[in-house]
């Protein structure tokens, strides 16, 4: 169903390396100082691996929660037609938020249950740069990571939001158009052969990340993972934020970044040869780590960065909307859900 070869691609001072000939990706450090690499697309992490138990009761009985106005999650589509980032619309990119996903109660418990499953605290998170292979780099990614596997809460999790979701519940390349919208560049062969895919599940790996201060993470693209069976394949990512303070420091900063599609060329040089050039900063687009709120965006494309903290400590959780391909008999009678949500809507 998905590619089993899959090619990473990474940049390493500007220059784009693909790993070619193996089903194991070769990459290319600098022999000098292995904080010289700059990885641009960062994989998921490959091994899922049964977590610790949890020491406390989660809250989620109460996930369904009735007469409160105040509670409601609300979704606004990013739209990048309008933003200084319109390539991404000629791309057919696809971003939104939900906010008043979860209450604040419920993210308060959300950490704990992460917190009492992990012996170690909160360990340094790695890069995760595909064949199980993991490096440390402080100065390209700076925060620090709880993973918890937990299938039923990462269901939880996208039955709380998947009603507000219905326009990713079937994903079909010929709507997709041009730019091939969540599937990237895979997105030619599959309209080609009239692939769809549905909205299997979360991820049942939780990343919790925790960003102190000065804690950052550089511009990246998210990459895809898929299962070792090969039936399932990630295209957009979850993203929960958790706070907004830390005891009585509120948290500054840590907004999530999205970089015009040239960025990641452009962080490269230095101030003095852009203007000597003549070269235009680049433009970005912020969304504001909310507690309660869900960032959604595709994989493909679209470059982004963890903006760094200047007080407080941002807490989120991290994971992927998994896919399936629809088999041949299903696609004769597979009509897709109707977005309710005008994607032409502001955030």
């Amino acid at each position: 169903m998905f590619n089993k070869t899959p090619q990473f691609l990474l940049i390493f001072q500007s220059k784009l390396i693909t790993a070619r000939n193996s089903s194991v990706p070769l990459y290319a450090l600098r022999k000098s100082c292995l904080t010289q690499w700059r990885p641009f697309l960062t994989l998921s992490s490959p091994t899922l691996h049964p977590g610790v138990p949890a020491k406390i009761e989660p809250l989620f009985p109460h996930l369904h929660r009735k007469g409160d106005p105040l509670a409601r999650p609300v979704r606004r589509t990013i739209n990048f037609e309008n933003s200084k980032l319109s390539k991404y619309d000629d791309l057919n990119a696809y971003a939104c938020v939900i906010d008043d996903a979860f209450t604040p109660k419920e993210c308060d418990e959300l950490l704990r249950i992460a917190e009492a499953s992990s012996e170690e605290g909160w360990p340094i998170a790695q890069v995760n740069i595909g064949g199980n292979m993991q490096v440390m780099d402080t100065s390209y990614r700076k925060s620090d990571r709880i993973l918890y596997d937990d299938r039923a809460l990462a269901d939880k999790l996208l039955t709380r939001i998947r009603p507000l979701l219905q326009d990713m519940e079937l994903i079909d390349p010929v709507d997709a158009g041009k730019g091939k919208g969540p599937l990237g560049w895979k997105g030619t062969a599959a309209q080609r052969r009239g692939d769809k895919f549905r909205l299997t599940r979360l991820n049942e790996r939780l990343r919790y990340l925790r960003y102190p201060v000065s804690g950052f993470f550089r511009m990246h693209c998210d990459g895809a993972y898929t299962t070792p069976d090969h039936k399932e394949s990630s295209l957009f990512t979850f993203h929960l934020y958790l706070n907004d303070k830390t005891g009585d420091v509120p948290l500054q900063g840590g907004a999530t970044r999205f970089w015009d599609a040239g960025a990641h060329l452009k962080q490269e040089l230095s101030p003095a040869l852009m203007k000597k050039r003549k070269i235009e900063p680049p433009e970005f687009y912020d969304v504001a780590p909310i507690p309660g709120r869900v960032l959604v965006f595709q994989h493909a494309f679209l470059v982004h960065s963890g903006e760094p903290i200047t007080a407080g400590i941002k807490l989120t959780i991290r994971t992927d909307f998994m896919y399936e391909k629809v088999d041949e008999e299903e696609k004769k009678d597979t009509v897709a859900a109707p977005a309710q949500i005008d994607p032409k809507e502001n955030q």
